[in-house]
């Protein structure tokens, strides 16, 4: 079994800026959700997160076979779980590509015919980006 990551060991070998934890708890205490149980009459429930009630992150949702197993508690439960896994996931990668974009503006390099690369290195006189 692979040992977890923790947010301490995380935390203690960074040596550059990263996006935290507390940085994704702060933005899911900010998250609402919608929820639609049994639309056309299915047996489905779907739950949609929003951040600060407009922007839309993620669904989830559960379903059942058999109309008289659904239960309308348990399936916005089952649903909204999934809604908070996906929204949560959608967070980190949206500000892993907020920082990496400020750090890119921040650092930015040019190549040799003075288009901006994120791809360069030319004080190194390399340049992965591969039309150059």
């Amino acid at each position: 079994m692979t040992k977890p990551v923790t947010e301490q060991e995380l935390a203690e070998k960074a040596v550059a800026p990263r996006v935290t934890k507390a940085d994704i708890d702060a933005l899911m205490a900010r998250v609402t959700y919608t929820v639609e149980q049994r639309p056309g009459g299915t047996t489905s429930t779907f739950v949609h997160a929003f951040l600060d009630g407009k922007f839309f992150l993620a669904t989830g949702f559960s379903a059942c076979v058999n109309a008289e197993n659904f239960n309308a508690d348990i399936g916005e439960r089952m649903a909204r779980g999934n809604a908070e896994k996906h929204a949560e996931n959608k967070l980190w990668e949206l500000e892993g590509y907020r920082l990496f974009t400020a750090q890119v503006q921040q650092n930015e390099k040019y190549c040799s015919d003075e288009r901006p690369c994120v791809n360069c290195f030319a004080d190194q006189g390399k340049c992965l980006d591969s039309s150059v």
